[in-house]
């Protein structure tokens, strides 16, 4: 009787382990994809962010202030505005675009130019810069796709989003220049 009762008592020890194992697995594999949920709504959200800096560097109406430049018959105008480098845009490019989209997104005219002097950003704005960028509302932020590409939807919008060597890209801007009325 005496045999019988340990056997008991170990086999509900390691029913109970079993059960502690299971338990631990499935905690952890529900924390690993709320992970991987919430850094991908991270990576959409600076990606969308990184697309409206691009959008607002090259067509927006950047504020100048006094001073500026003239470099080979070209007038330049010192920005008064906290913006990145020169170096540091095409980062932003790089890191938000797909490799083959870079010529396209950086290689376009009528766009505002800049250049670096001293440490000072000076700019030559386009002949009509946008005054009023379209701003999205990502309230109801949803997705859907696989591992190689998915689909981000917002305020009536949808936006492919590609995975490059690990990456979370866009194909292209999202950003659109409203009308004035």
């Amino acid at each position: 009787m005496e045999k019988k009762k340990w056997f008991i008592i170990i086999g509900a020890l390691i029913l109970l382990v079993l059960v502690g194992v299971l338990i631990a697995v499935f905690l952890l594999n529900n924390n690993s994809s709320k992970s991987k949920t919430e850094n991908f709504e991270n990576r959409i959200m600076t990606l969308f962010d990184n697309s409206y800096k691009y959008y607002y560097y090259l067509y927006g109406d950047i504020k100048t202030g006094d001073g500026y430049i003239e470099v080979d018959g070209v007038t330049y105008y010192y920005v008064a505005e906290d913006l990145m480098s020169v170096r540091e845009f095409r980062e932003l490019v790089e890191d938000t675009f797909l490799n083959t989209m870079l010529d396209s997104v950086l290689e376009v005219e009528n766009t505002n130019e800049y250049i670096n002097v001293d440490d000072k950003i000076y700019v030559k704005k386009t002949e009509n810069p946008c005054k009023n960028i379209h701003e999205y509302d990502f309230s109801d932020l949803y997705y859907d796709g696989d591992d190689e590409k998915r689909y981000a939807y917002y305020n009536q919008t949808r936006t492919a989003i590609y995975n490059e060597d690990g990456i979370w890209k866009l194909g292209n801007n999202i950003y659109v220049c409203e009308s004035e009325e």
